[in-house]
């Protein structure tokens, strides 16, 4: 048998040999190749698109696709499971959240579900009095304003002062409207425990628990005057201790006016046994004591020191010497005062 230079064996053809090699690899990688491509379906925000790739986990894929994800997104089943051909990838976007957290309000971003799950989720533990709104089992929805109210409660002893008391009495020997401080007031001193609830650190209720005194308040003791000035029309200066509004009348030694006659025993003389004379006021002893140093008005200088029969209540019978002047004084309103000693 006869051979060429090459040792082939005569009638054989090596080009088409090596094209059919190269076409049979070739076939083998367009399987393989179809074999490791996948289709994938990634779902987010309510929408679902479709993908193929070669990469081998999803978060391998996430990244060649540049589907970007926030720190707080999730992936589901997660960036380290590996692909498998037609699986879906669910992305779930956070949604923004405004919360306020014992007065201090930030804005974060979750993916949970309820108020409850979203506190957990960001390690936020209640005290047993907190108080959450929402409730925490409502549903979150984007951009929810979420408010804690940190209540907590303490028992507090605190010490305070006791007001003094002001008691007042009158004095007859000071003017009217003067006062004296007779004994000083003093503080007293309490010891009280209180139940006081806060929220967000701020006093929100406070209930009186017990009181102990340590120091019973001292009162204060003030003297008011109750004696009153007057400027007479002679431009004296007089002092009363009452002032009444009384109705006058006049009278004089005259049988008209007092029923006895000059030679009788007791002519002239009034029922306290001095002599009747200017100045000498007849009064109600109810009213005004006899004996009682008087002012009236228009009148002067008086001394209560005579009764008369009609002379009852609020009523004053003035005497005069001059019988003229009593007639003409008749009946009349007077001021009259109860001086002072």
């Amino acid at each position: 048998m006869e051979t060429n230079c090459t040792g082939s064996k005569r009638g054989v053809n090596l080009p088409l040999l090596a094209a059919a090699a190269v076409c049979t690899v070739s076939a083998i990688l367009l399987l393989g190749a179809a074999f490791l491509r996948k289709d994938i379906e990634v779902s987010a925000d309510g929408t679902v698109q479709s993908y193929k790739t070669y990469k081998t986990t999803i978060g391998e894929f996430l990244a060649e696709k540049d589907i970007g994800l926030d720190p707080e997104d999730k992936v589901y089943p997660g960036k380290d499971f590996k692909l498998q051909d037609d699986m879906t990838i669910v992305i779930k976007r956070a949604v923004p959240i405004v919360l306020t957290d014992g007065g201090v309000r930030k804005e974060l971003k979750t993916t949970e579900n309820t108020v409850g799950d979203f506190l957990a989720a960001k390690g936020i533990v209640l005290g047993d009095k907190d108080k959450v709104y929402p409730d925490p089992d409502a549903r979150l929805v984007p951009n929810a304003d979420v408010r804690i109210t940190r209540t907590e409660e303490k028992t507090v002893t605190e010490q305070k002062e006791l007001s003094y008391d002001v008691a007042k009495r009158e004095n007859g020997n000071m003017v009217r409207g003067a006062t004296k401080i007779v004994r000083q007031g003093e503080k007293g001193l309490a010891e009280v425990t209180y139940k006081v609830i806060y929220e967000d650190g701020k006093e929100k209720t406070r209930a009186t628990l017990a009181e102990r005194i340590i120091k019973k308040p001292l009162s204060q003791i003030v003297e008011i005057g109750t004696l009153s000035s007057l400027k007479t029309s002679r431009g004296d200066n007089i002092r009363y201790t009452k002032q009444l509004n009384m109705v006058a009348t006049a009278y004089d030694a005259s049988y008209a006016s007092t029923g006895k006659k000059p030679g009788d025993k007791n002519y002239g003389i009034t029922c306290t046994g001095i002599r009747v004379r200017e100045g000498i006021a007849a009064v109600d002893p109810k009213v005004i004591p006899l004996g009682t140093k008087l002012y009236v008005e228009g009148y002067g200088y008086a001394l209560a020191a005579d009764t008369g029969g009609a002379i009852k209540g609020n009523r004053i019978d003035l005497f005069y010497n001059d019988s003229s002047k009593v007639n003409r004084f008749g009946m009349k309103k007077l001021k009259v005062y109860v001086l002072d000693d």
